[in-house]
């Protein structure tokens, strides 16, 4: 029989590992989504920490690299997690995003990737920091062939100025490189499946606990442009928030 002390532990180490009540609204949506249809097209989810002036070079710059005439249905959600930074709030109200979600305190990466991909609803989505310079067009439908051609892959990298390159793997002919890591928040695609295979995500060491948990699935993440197409630049140095 479990004794109070082992509870009373396991509550704590949950409630430091994932945190707040959204915790369990994640998962509750989580729960809910599965059973509901997906919407064809692409959610582009942004993460902000009120970053204004990285904030603005990534969205512009991702909006010219990708292309309406690619996928007819393309949403954009973003999250704030930056109370302090008013500028940049007042620079995310004036864009004409179909959801906007603030947070009230910096609560962390964990915390709102919870909040947001909770909100999901398209089958693709594809996943940016507020800390990205995209040099290329986007080539939506070749990242979404691959996901939907081979069931291993959780994520498709874009290939950036540094790459991150293991080796090299052929599939379909076409050559790409393979992440060690298996899971980054670098600018990537993946699926509303894999997202909710994610939730909830830890408040603590989000990137290695989420790759632990696709890891044990036998999951895997691709990198395109392994032909070195620099596709993205990450220009992020300096930080404002004490969790991020």
């Amino acid at each position: 029989m479990i004794s109070l002390k082992r509870i009373l532990y396991k509550l704590k180490y949950f409630y430091k590992k994932y945190g707040y009540f959204i915790i369990f609204k994640a998962m509750l949506c989580k729960m809910v989504l599965k059973f509901k249809k997906e919407n064809d097209g692409i959610t582009v989810v942004i993460t902000s920490a009120g970053r204004l002036e990285y904030l603005k070079e990534t969205i512009e710059s991702l909006r010219n690299c990708v292309s309406s005439e690619q996928i007819n249905n393309i949403y954009w959600y973003i999250i704030d997690d930056n109370p302090t930074s008013t500028k940049t709030r007042e620079y995310i109200k004036s864009l004409n995003f179909d959801l906007v979600l603030l947070n009230k305190k910096n609560k962390g990466l964990g915390y709102s990737l919870n909040k947001i991909y909770s909100k999901v609803k398209t089958k693709f989505i594809f996943h940016c920091e507020d800390d990205w310079l995209f040099n290329e067009n986007l080539p939506l439908n070749d990242m979404i062939a691959l996901l939907e051609n081979n069931k291993h892959i959780a994520q498709v990298l874009l290939n950036r100025d540094m790459p991150y390159k293991e080796k090299a793997i052929a599939i379909s002919g076409k050559k790409y490189a393979q992440y060690d890591k298996t899971h980054s928040f670098n600018p990537h695609l993946t699926t509303k499946k894999v997202g909710l295979t994610c939730l909830p995500f830890s408040m603590q060491n989000t990137e290695r606990e989420i790759t632990n948990r696709l890891r044990k699935r036998g999951l895997t993440t691709a990198i395109l442009g392994y032909d070195k197409i620099n596709y993205v630049t990450h220009i992020g140095v300096e930080k404002l928030v004490t969790k991020y």
